[in-house]
């Protein structure tokens, strides 16, 4: 929450889209290894409501997760075009911080629904459960 916090309060696109995607990172991606899949991933089934918002969404954060692997890891910009599109950095940004915001909302009433330690451990379970197990996604759906 802080680092949506900081993208919200910071002026260049750029560095709102490396805040809004640590953001993302904290709450779908929690420990080490193949990130961009874990996020894109389980925030689409978490964000979406359709197969086609799924697919969407999902397409959209690997699109911006490579994005910001550039920034960070010194390769500068990579390109701005997603589906034949030429995006804009300010759309990009604008794009992560409604995800970022809406996953917020959401991990704030999910929580609520575990008991003990390590409750984003077991939400990120429970979420790509749901990838596989329609029934499971209905019941992670009606928490929040």
């Amino acid at each position: 929450i802080i680092r949506f916090q900081e993208g919200l309060n910071r002026n260049k696109p750029i560095d709102k889209i490396i805040d809004y995607i640590t953001s993302l990172e904290s709450f779908y991606a929690p420990g080490q290894g193949d990130l961009t899949r874990k996020i894109s991933q389980r925030a689409s089934m978490v964000l979406g409501t359709t197969e086609e918002e799924h697919e969407s969404i999902h397409n959209f954060l690997k699109f911006a997760y490579n994005l910001r692997s550039g920034l960070v890891h010194g390769e500068g910009l990579r390109k701005l075009k997603f589906k034949g599109n030429e995006l804009t950095l300010e759309s990009i940004s604008n794009t992560l911080e409604e995800y970022a915001r809406n996953s917020i909302r959401i991990f704030l009433k999910l929580i609520n629904a575990y008991n003990g330690q390590d409750k984003n451990n077991l939400i990120c379970s429970e979420i790509d459960a749901s990838i596989l197990n329609r029934k499971k996604y209905v019941l992670l759906k009606k928490k929040f």
